[in-house]
C-alpha cells in the first residue's frame, strides 16, 4: 500500500490556480518521507516527461543521481527558451556535478542566444548568483550589439560593479543614459549611451570579443 507521504506528494502534483499563482512547489517534505521504491517511481515518471517545469527540476536535483542529472541536461538544449535553460542550469549547478567554468560557459551562451520573447528573469538571477568572465563578456556584447536587451544587460553590469546604491535601472544617475539604449533611440544617442556605460564600467570596447 502507498504510504501517506506518497499520497500527500501525489496530491501536490496537481497544479491548481492558487498553486500556480503563488508559485507553490511540490511537497518536498512528503517526498523525503517516501520509501526508496516510491521515490524511484516518481523519479522515473518525471524523467519521462517531454519538458520539465521548475517543480520537476527541484525533485530531480534533490535526487542528485546521474540519471536525474542527465535528464536535466536534456532540457539545456538550444530549442528551449533562455528562461527555461537558465532554470535548468541553476539546478544542475546545485547538484555539485558542474564546475564554475562550465556554468560560466553555459550561462554566457544562454545570454548570447536570448531573444526578445524570452524572459530574462531567470538568466539574470543566475548572473547575480555567479558571474564569471565569459558571462560578463556576453553581457558586454549585449550592451553593444543588442538594443532590445541592452538596457537590462547594462543595468546588471552596473549593479555587479557596485556602482549604484540601489538598482541601477532606477537610479537617477544612470537611468537617463540607460533609456537611450532602447531600440527606438536615435543611433547617435545610442552610441553615446553605450560609450558612457563602458566608461562607467572602465571597459575598453576594443577588448570585448565578438
Amino acid at each position: 500500500m502507498p504510504t501517506s507521504a506518497h499520497d500527500k506528494f501525489r496530491n501536490s502534483l496537481i497544479l491548481d490556480m492558487d498553486a500556480w499563482r503563488e508559485g507553490t512547489g511540490y511537497d518536498m517534505d512528503a517526498y523525503e518521507r517516501m520509501t526508496p521504491e516510491e521515490k524511484q517511481q516518481i523519479l522515473v515518471e518525471l524523467r519521462e516527461k517531454a519538458t520539465l517545469d521548475w517543480r520537476d527540476m527541484e525533485v530531480l536535483a534533490r535526487d542528485n543521481s546521474k540519471e536525474s542529472f542527465d535528464r536535466l541536461r536534456d532540457d539545456q538544449t538550444n530549442h528551449y527558451p533562455a528562461n527555461h535553460r537558465a532554470h535548468v542550469l541553476g539546478y544542475l549547478y546545485s547538484m555539485g556535478r558542474m564546475n564554475d567554468s562550465v556554468f560560466d560557459y553555459q550561462l554566457s551562451h544562454i545570454l548570447d542566444e536570448a531573444n526578445d520573447s524570452d524572459s530574462l528573469v531567470s538568466p539574470l538571477l543566475r548572473v547575480q548568483e555567479r558571474c564569471g568572465p565569459k558571462t560578463r563578456e556576453a553581457l558586454l556584447r549585449g550592451v553593444r550589439d543588442r538594443p532590445s536587451l541592452a538596457l537590462h544587460f547594462a543595468a546588471t553590469l552596473l549593479d555587479l560593479a557596485g556602482l549604484s546604491s540601489d538598482m541601477a535601472a532606477f537610479d537617477p544617475k544612470f537611468r537617463p543614459t540607460l533609456l537611450k539604449l532602447l531600440p527606438d533611440s536615435p543611433a547617435a544617442e545610442r552610441a553615446a549611451a553605450i560609450a558612457k556605460v563602458f566608461e562607467w564600467l572602465k571597459v575598453d570596447p576594443a577588448t570585448i570579443p565578438s
